[in-house]
């Protein structure tokens, strides 16, 4: 039987054999690929070469009206212009069907190529631990040692009281002494006095601006050596995840203000909690599920939420919040033992937003933070509805908690809404998606949301998110993606503070987010994790640049740019000579200068050749307070 088989299968081997040659090398269908040649004006270019280089190969050049055509073309075929001493855009092109490449050419040398982002984890290099290495418990929750000099452990005392040009000297020194203020020194060049006020800064402050010879009176800054801030409260050193998203860099920028409001509608919130209650508005929180004004938290989902967002930092107690200046508006929507429903959950989004009547909330939220939510859309029609005119009607930006199993949960998953996967600690790696996170293509970043069961640093705590609690030690470990949203709510709060426009703060936290894999976008991930620094100095951009070093300062002799997460560049018409290739994301532009926390890579020296195109790879990476550049230099090789 086996001998029967065989013969029966031999001459379908031959025919199978017969037919792959005949559909062998000239089986790629005919085509022509045409366009137009160019200088940077537009105008069209006589004389170029267009050659395509495949199984068939083709010289093509054009006339005055700078158009070409290539015929009788077939599979893979690589398109490039020439022209002497010319370099064009793009280098090369390679179609395997008809199509259409348009070339930009220029005198002088042109580059091209693709530069990544790799960050560092788990916290950016510029910023140093308040202590050194994990602190490993003694307690259920240690203190953290925060001395050092990165640690910002008071207010300021003084006031800098600046004149206007042309005040004398004397009418000076006359009115700080009117005002009592103890002169502390001068600047003379800058018309500039430090002052110790006899009361309080502010009121100081509104003393000094009655006077109409003074231009300016303000607090003297505290800064910090490394751009980072530190706050003094007893548990910081155990909260990971603010350094995991660059809070204490973003702290250096703006800290947040009164004037951004946050809504959490959750289980409500503690009201007389110590390191919460002065950031809550008592007078317009609100409980939906009894109808009254008791927005208390008896279950203390809602109380952790909040103090993710907004706990009493720098206080010396319990933990620091991602804002230190923010206003909470709390909306009870569920209560323990009772769950919640689509109506009630309603009634508190468009509360929160100020677009309910009764009860009315006259101060509507810039932030609606939503922890909470269901796995399907069935029956939750009130919320859909009530959030698509929230975001049509309004500036109010609303987060929701992605999930903690299978697919995205609503009303995380509608459109509009910025949805929050979240990610564990893996200390010292990068971190990974947790293990309960939802996935799906309607996720928009990532933030950190710990797990409880882990304990990577070996510190004796678990990897849990780390917030105050109703229970009687009054701060509590958790994990979820409701621990994640809030984080992204809060650094939302510090954008507008930062002055972002709520209109661009979606796309800015995008195009700022720490991609945790390969691809721009991941259904673990979103667009990445959150990056607090970048997001507040509204960075989208690389720059990549062809000019000189000389130490910290760079001169420009070409640029283009690149989004900030890395991609494609091309940058042509550079006047030959002897450069380097610099990539760049300057977190706070302005001077030219490198400095510690932005990313950057450069290349070795080059000779840029008349009419050579080169292509150049690489990665940029976080400068530490050395400014060292990567080790790996950026590459740049010539075409052939």
């Amino acid at each position: 039987m086996a001998v029967i088989r065989s013969v029966k299968l031999l001459p379908l081997l031959l025919i199978t054999l017969v037919l792959a040659a005949c559909i062998g090398g000239d089986s790629w269908p005919e085509f022509s690929v045409s366009g137009e040649v160019t200088d940077a004006a537009g105008e069209p270019l006589a004389g170029v070469l267009v050659t395509a280089q495949g199984r068939v190969n083709v010289t093509y050049e054009t006339h005055d009206d700078g158009f070409y055509l290539l015929t009788g073309l077939r599979g893979p075929t690589e398109i490039r212009a020439s022209k002497e001493d010319w370099a064009f855009l793009p280098l090369k092109k390679t179609l395997k069907n008809a199509g259409t490449v348009d070339f930009t050419g220029a005198p002088g040398a042109a580059l091209a190529g693709t530069i990544t982002v790799e960050h560092s984890f788990p916290r950016s290099l510029v910023d140093s631990p308040p202590s050194e290495g994990p602190v490993r418990a003694q307690r259920r929750l240690p203190l953290a040692d925060s001395s050092g000099a990165d640690v910002l452990d008071h207010e300021p005392e003084e006031l800098i009281i600046t004149f206007a040009d042309g005040v004398s000297a004397e009418r000076q020194l006359e009115i700080l002494a009117e005002l009592g203020f103890e002169v502390l020194d001068h600047l003379a060049i800058l018309n500039a006095y430090l002052v110790r006020p006899p009361a309080d800064l502010e009121r100081g402050k509104q003393a000094a601006l009655v006077f109409p010879e003074i231009s300016s009176a303000e607090p003297n800054a505290t800064i910090s050596v490394l751009s980072t801030v530190h706050p003094n409260d007893e548990f910081y050193a155990q909260q990971w995840h603010y350094p995991l998203i660059r809070l204490p860099q973003a702290w250096s920028v703006t800290r947040g203000s009164r004037s951004i409001r946050i809504a959490v509608v959750d289980t409500g919130i503690k009201a007389d909690h110590p390191d919460l209650a002065s950031k809550l508005d008592h007078k317009y929180g609100y409980n939906f599920v009894q109808g009254n004004g008791d927005f208390n938290d008896t279950y203390g989902h809602g109380t952790h939420v909040a103090g993710t967002i907004g706990a009493v930092t720098n206080n010396g107690l319990g933990v620091a919040g991602v804002m230190w200046d923010v206003e909470i508006l709390p909306v009870k929507v569920m209560e323990l033992g009772r769950g919640g429903d689509a109506w009630t959950l309603a009634q508190g989004l468009l509360y929160a937003a100020g677009l309910l009547d009764n009860p009315r909330n006259p101060y509507p939220a810039d932030v609606i933070n939503v922890s909470l939510g269901a796995e399907t859309n069935k029956q939750m029609s009130p919320v859909q509805n009530a959030i698509e005119r929230i975001l049509r009607e309004t500036d109010c930006i609303v987060v929701a908690a992605g999930g903690n199993r299978g697919t995205v949960h609503y009303p995380a998953a509608y459109p509009g809404v910025v949805a929050v996967a979240a990610v564990d600690y893996n200390y010292p790696h990068m971190p990974k998606r947790a293990p309960y996170s939802s996935q799906g293509p309607e996720l928009t970043v990532a933030a950190p949301g710990g797990n409880v069961q882990a304990d990577t640093d070996g510190s004796g705590q678990v990897d849990g998110v780390l917030s105050t609690s109703v229970k009687d030690a009054g701060y509590q470990y958790m994990d979820g993606t409701s621990m994640a949203a809030p984080h992204v709510s809060g650094v939302i709060g510090l954008m507008l503070a930062a002055g972002i426009p709520p209109q661009r703060v979606v796309d800015v936290l995008k195009a700022t987010s720490m991609p945790l894999g390969p691809k721009e976008f991941s259904e673990d991930y979103g667009y990445g994790l959150i990056n607090a620094y970048w997001a507040v100095n509204g960075v989208e951009t690389m720059r990549l640049i062809v000019g000189r070093r000389e130490g910290a300062e760079i001169t420009v002799v070409a640029e283009t740019s690149l989004p900030a997460r890395g991609g494609y560049f091309e940058l042509g018409g550079i006047y030959p000579d002897e450069y380097q290739v610099f990539a760049w994301v300057d977190v706070q532009p302005g001077t030219d200068t490198l400095e510690p926390g932005d990313y950057f890579n450069e290349s070795e020296l080059i000779h840029l050749e008349p009419g050579r195109s080169y292509t150049v790879r690489g990665t940029v990476r976080e400068l530490g307070l050395e400014l060292d550049p990567p080790l790996e230099p950026l590459q740049v090789v010539p075409l052939n």
